[in-house]
């Protein structure tokens, strides 16, 4: 439930400051003792998804592949 909490925090400061996604996202624990630390970080950005051609959503690259593989 904590990694959770961290992601949706992640995701109200990008959306708080207008981007639409995050990139370099890295999520790490560090234990002292009896103390867990867990922290995430990453890189708010505005991701224009459009075809530069044709003003189109750019599909991924993942989604090509699979589209070929059926």
């Amino acid at each position: 439930a904590w990694w959770l909490e961290l992601r949706t925090e992640v995701a109200q400061h990008m959306y708080s400051v207008y981007c639409n996604a995050v990139i370099g996202y890295r999520e790490e624990c560090a234990i002292y003792e009896d103390v867990c630390i867990l922290s995430n970080y990453g890189t708010a950005v505005v991701l224009d998804l459009r075809s530069p051609s044709l003003g189109q959503p750019v599909r991924s690259g993942f989604a090509r592949h699979a589209e070929t593989q059926i």
